[in-house]
């Protein structure tokens, strides 16, 4: 049985899509299938779906911001079960290109805005969107590692292209991080990314002590993110590292 995942992703608004996965394969292979359980990421309130559906193939439809691994049990009518798994790709529409008329002066082009790394761990998401669309409305380009979906290369390889990219980072941080944040953390120091800024929320103490020669931004509640913005882009655009010690 040859049956593979297609998928389909509309950019909604504020780092927020609406998607859809469902199987693709002949009519044959489908009227094999009794029904699919697709397995989403454990933040979403119900991360096991069931679907029925023969007419939509049974296509599964939902929406959030990241991008991560489905997977899927195919039941088949004859009582086996086929595994598959699908990595969802988000991605953001492609700027409208402005073509000067012949006659018309070229638009002005500003400065070139960093780009940014940004770190954070599940239970910060809420934290990091706020801080990913500020700073995108103030024209920064924003990368991280839910960003991705490159085919045939290593999750940990196409995050050290992000930060080799990257001028400054951004580490969220509201408790313990996890092991993969602290792997991020060790790249941007080992790459010696001119800019590192930890946004600390919450009462974290200790911070890493990989971080605690920087300068970092305290936010005492997430629903306060948005307030602390200014202090976040003054310290990427022209903030000192402070040495310890």
């Amino acid at each position: 049985m040859s049956l593979k995942i297609k998928q389909e992703a509309t950019y909604a608004a504020s780092d927020w899509w609406k998607w859809s996965v469902w199987l693709d394969g002949t009519a044959k292979e489908l009227d094999q299938v009794d029904h699919v359980v697709y397995t989403l990421h454990p933040t979403f309130p119900t991360p096991i779906r069931r679907v029925d559906d023969r007419e939509s193939s049974f296509r599964l439809e939902s929406a959030g911001w990241g991008e991560f691994e489905i997977y899927l049990s195919i039941f088949l009518k004859d009582g086996r079960t086929r595994k598959r798994k699908h990595w969802l790709r988000l991605r953001y529409p492609e700027p409208k290109r402005v073509v000067a008329k012949r006659g018309m002066p070229k638009p002005e082009v500003g400065p070139q805005m960093p780009k940014v790394f940004l770190s954070y761990g599940v239970a910060d998401a809420q934290s990091a969107r706020i801080v990913r669309e500020a700073l995108r409305n103030r024209g920064f380009e924003v990368m991280a590692a839910d960003d991705m979906a490159a085919k045939g290369v290593p999750f940990e390889q196409q995050v050290e292209d992000l930060i080799r990219r990257a001028d400054a980072a951004i580490f969220i941080i509201s408790g313990r991080p996890s092991l993969w944040v602290m792997k991020e953390i060790d790249m941007a120091l080992d790459r010696k990314i001119r800019h590192i800024v930890p946004v600390i929320v919450g009462d974290v103490r200790p911070i890493p002590p990989r971080l605690e020669a920087f300068k970092a931004v305290h936010i005492e509640d997430p629903d306060q993110t948005e307030a602390v913005i200014n202090g976040i882009t003054d310290l990427i655009m022209g903030g000192k590292k402070i040495t310890a010690g």
